[in-house]
């Protein structure tokens, strides 16, 4: 498989990094599982930035200064590409909207 991924890499273009890297990132599991380490207590990095943002969530959703703070900005703040993806994001995680979830949270 890495053979091939080595191969192939420039005709994936753009997702040739990333494959790349999911592809090592297997591989590290598949090694730390193998000498018999357990992953417990370890986040991958986009679950370690999801309680990131949850975290600062919960501690600054009172705060009357990012109240008025737009959701497009928020997204902007966390490295969200656009305020779509981040909308789509938080239903997936949340069950609701950026809006829904600040009217639910600030009601």
């Amino acid at each position: 498989m890495l053979l091939s991924l080595n191969r192939n890499v420039a005709a994936l273009g753009a997702n040739g990094p990333h494959a790349v890297r999911s592809v090592l990132g297997l591989v590290a599991v598949m090694l730390r599982a193998e000498r018999g380490e357990r992953a417990e207590g370890r986040a991958a990095p986009r679950e370690a930035l999801l309680e990131r943002v949850r975290a600062c969530i919960d501690e600054h959703l009172a705060d009357p200064l990012l109240r008025d703070v737009p959701v497009a900005a928020l997204a902007s703040r966390w490295g969200f590409p656009n305020a779509s993806h981040f909308g789509q994001v938080c239903k997936r995680e949340t069950g609701r909207t950026p809006a829904e979830f600040r009217q639910d949270s600030l009601g």
